[in-house]
């Protein structure tokens, strides 16, 4: 069991936050993963990718928000607690990030879902990426890496395909292969 509140403390911690506030978010598999939204200080810039380093930094690995939303604002009740329905809206409504030029192709694609998924900024990723040398790629993220190529590029990898996702190279690889 994952307490919304330590997850809360945590990022209300990083300097570029001015607050936040931690909540489930429905999972097929886990039943639920923990998602946050923070609004930031205004005087020190923060990113997604900084703010889950500093979780992964604080935080035991399945209490690290597999995602966390920035917003300019946390709706309040008249009581001035957060209203974490109207937080889950917000943050449904934010969607995914926007796309570069270089989504619209494959390794665009591919680096944009290793980027999520690893919470890696892509400008940080190359071809030798590797589970060794990039933060966030363990074996439970490399199955979500999997599951977000198969429907992304609407394909099947086998588990020996799966198992061969060794790099983003490789992965490059048999996705080209397998869409040609």
């Amino acid at each position: 069991n994952v307490h919304p509140e330590e997850v809360t403390e945590v990022l209300n911690t990083h300097p570029g936050v001015a607050e936040s506030c931690a909540f489930g978010e429905p999972d097929a598999t886990w039943g639920e993963k923990v998602a946050a939204a923070v609004v930031p200080d205004g005087k020190t810039p923060v990113d997604e990718a900084q703010l889950v380093h500093h979780c992964r930094l604080n935080l035991a690995p399945v209490k690290v928000p597999h995602r966390i939303s920035i917003l300019p604002e946390l709706p309040k009740g008249a009581a001035g607690k957060i209203i974490i329905a109207r937080v889950r809206e917000l943050v449904a409504k934010a969607g995914e990030p926007e796309q570069d030029a270089g989504a619209a192709t494959a390794s665009g694609r591919l680096y944009g879902i290793a980027s999520r998924v690893f919470k890696v900024p892509a400008a940080q990723l190359g071809p030798g990426a590797r589970p060794d040398n990039t933060p966030g790629w363990d074996s439970l993220s490399h199955l979500t890496f999997v599951l977000e190529i198969e429907k992304a590029f609407r394909l099947k990898l086998s588990p020996k395909e799966i198992l061969a996702v060794e790099s983003l190279h490789d992965a490059e690889r048999i996705i080209s292969r397998k869409i040609s």
